[in-house]
């Protein structure tokens, strides 16, 4: 090694060249795919709020006992952090337009503990969307510049996937034209709420009862804590214990002991309660409109699987690029493994595929996030202004948030662990950086719903979708692959070779999505003849559902990831990665029995190599700079 850097800085353990030297043999333009992504101009903003959150709370020197301290003692630093943040956003007029854009996450500053996440995104969220103009008149400013803070109580301990059995009543009661709100179980108590002991109020969410007749369950503005912080009259809430995540300190359970509020605080836009004690309710797409919070936690849970997925890659990349193993000549019994030198890890395919499957997922995930986001905001205007179309756009986008969101967390967190691994013993050191990745990433992974619940809630969307375009009826969005005609083995076979097939690896893993969802739905149908119940139906086809909601989520990564990059000319061959991996695999598998598709080990391969390819795809001609692509919305 000396020999052959003999310029390598003294005291830098020697590898300080090797990077560089790696960075070197990139055949793509490192400053235009960061020009794509948006992440030069992101860094920017980045450094200059960064010297705004610096000091005071923010003294990074602080953090650095984070690990020694008490539990109370990180829950009040972490909650002073958040009121010293909130100050500095009003005192910074630039960040605090730049934050509200989305542009500045608070978690890239400091750890928020999820305290201004949740208020910021889902309470906020819900208020926008389902208070009348009277309700955001009295409530949203304050809500938007911090001078109260609300939780979003939904999941209970007894409940949490099956919002319809909520056990918290709210109980109207005419007389005093108010509501009751009651936890009358212990499972009905409000449980996992992220700072609901530090918030001042929360959205409760309650099974509404008028003169002992149930409407369902709904939302209702309830203040936990009074201008002296002090617990409301009939509120208790507390801490439910450490979680895997030992510094998630505010995470806690609420109890209602026949708490009183005014009708006023039913929100109210939809679903409405007159002063005569007379349920309205708007048509039945219209109340699904009440759910879009959770659909944009599920969105924000995409972006956070590109973004850890993508810290575990670069860690494990660039260690893999300087951590030497294993001599270059094995045979020669010469010390020194006879002057070669050693390997670096990176030099072993095995080390290649562990490391670049998992960065070729993130990129998949951040170009996915980046069009649920894009399609998310199209929904949540319209539902600003009214539209009525908003509705119709409800059960595309909610297949769509649940399906990406239960694939990229399950995926990203094997990812990160995998990466985690191929840092050897460096690996299961904290001061690594990858090493806390795998139980941090462990939340996306729970929260918002569990991964087979939500993959069950998208293969029933694929049923009735195979059904409708059966009917003659329109389907569009995720689900028009399942109208295009099935390939055929010719179609299949790639002529010279495999290199710039990619729409045509892409068509196939449409269509091996779409037999799925035809033979999902057949077998769904033979058992609803066989006598079965729609839930004993849909019970038995559960594992063919969960398989069929997996090649969907392939099918629209790959899809959706080439829609949002620049259109420019295609003249890059596929990887080499893909050439190996494909070519003999498809040829021999796929054209020999093509109603059985892509294999599940097939597929993977597919999706991580496509996206090695989408690294030379994004590389401009040379001489030329393509402009970048508006997501579609």
């Amino acid at each position: 090694m000396s020999q052959e850097f003999p310029n390598a800085p003294i005291g830098s353990g020697g590898t300080s060249h090797m990077l560089p030297a790696e960075r070197k043999r990139a055949s793509f333009d490192v400053a235009w795919l960061m020009d794509v992504m948006g992440t030069a101009k992101r860094r920017k903003q980045l450094e200059n709020a960064q010297k705004i959150f610096s000091e005071g709370a923010f003294d990074p020197r602080a953090e650095d006992h984070h690990d020694y301290e008490s539990y109370e003692t990180q829950y009040v630093q972490q909650v002073a952090r958040t009121a010293a943040a909130v100050q500095l956003t009003r005192d910074n007029p630039s960040f605090m337009f730049a934050h509200m854009a989305g542009k500045v996450q608070m978690q890239d500053l400091f750890d928020t503990n999820g305290l201004a996440a949740i208020h910021f995104t889902m309470y906020l969220t819900f208020l926008a969307t389902n208070g009348n103009a009277e309700q955001k008149a009295r409530w949203l400013d304050g809500a938007t510049d911090g001078s109260y803070f609300g939780a979003y109580a939904q999941t209970e301990l007894g409940h949490g996937s099956n919002v319809r059995g909520l056990e918290t009543q709210a109980a109207f009661d005419g007389a005093t034209d108010e509501f009751v709100i009651h936890s009358p179980t212990l499972t009905s108590m409000k449980w996992w709420p992220t700072g609901m002991y530090a918030c001042t109020h929360a959205v409760v969410f309650a099974e509404l009862r008028i003169s002992g007749v149930s409407h369902g369950v709904h939302g209702f503005m309830l203040q936990l804590r009074d201008e002296g912080g002090r617990l409301m009259p009939g509120v208790e809430v507390g801490e439910i214990g450490p979680k895997i995540i030992g510094g998630h300190t505010n995470i806690g359970y609420a109890r209602f002991d026949r708490v009183r509020i005014p009708r006023f605080n039913m929100f109210s836009k939809l679903f409405k309660v007159t002063r005569a004690g007379e349920f309205i309710a708007p048509p039945p797409k219209q109340g699904k409109i009440k759910n879009i919070s959770m659909m944009m936690m599920r969105v924000a849970n995409v972006a956070w699987a590109a973004r850890d997925t993508a810290k575990a890659a670069v860690i494990a990349v660039r260690y893999s690029c300087v951590r030497v193993q294993g001599f270059k000549d094995t045979v020669t019994r010469e010390a020194g493994g006879g002057g070669r030198g050693e390997n670096t890890i990176m030099d072993y395919r095995m080390q290649q595929l562990r490391t670049l499957s998992a960065l070729s997922l993130a990129y998949m995930f951040f170009w996915n996030a980046r069009y649920l986001q894009a399609y998310l905001g199209k929904v949540q205007s319209k539902i600003k202004a009214e539209d009525a179309g908003a509705a119709d756009e409800l059960p595309e986008l909610h297949a769509t948030c649940s399906g990406l969101k239960s694939f990229s967390t399950t995926r990203g967190h094997a990812a990160i662990e995998e990466c985690r691994k191929a840092c050897g013993g460096q690996g299961f050191l904290r001061s690594s950086g990858i090493a806390d990745l795998t139980c941090s990433f462990a939340e996306p992974v729970t929260v918002e719903g569990e991964q087979v619940i939500l993959s069950l809630q998208v293969a029933r969307f694929l049923i009735k979708s195979v059904r409708a375009i059966r009917a003659g009826e329109p389907v569009k969005g995720s689900v028009e692959y399942l109208k295009e005609p099935a390939l055929t083995a010719a179609e299949c076979a790639p002529g010279a070779g495999w290199a710039g097939q990619h729409a045509l690896l892409v068509r196939m893993l449409r269509d091996r999505a779409s037999r799925k969802a035809v033979r999902l739905e057949a077998r769904f149908g033979a058992a609803l003849l066989g006598g079965a119940s729609f839930d004993e139906a849909t019970n038995a086809v559960a594992v063919a559902g969960y398989e069929c909601d997996e090649a969907a989520r392939y099918s629209l990564l790959t899809h959706k990831c080439f829609l949002v990059l620049p259109n420019d000319s295609l003249t890059r061959s596929l990887t080499r990665s893909l050439t190996h991996s494909l070519t003999h695999s498809l040829t021999h598998s796929l054209t020999r029995s093509l109603a059985h598709s892509l294999t599940h080990s097939l597929t993977r391969s597919l999706t991580h190599s496509l996206l090695l390819y989408v690294l030379q795809r994004i590389t401009p001609p040379p001489g030329t700079r393509p402009p970048c692509a508006t997501p579609p919305t």
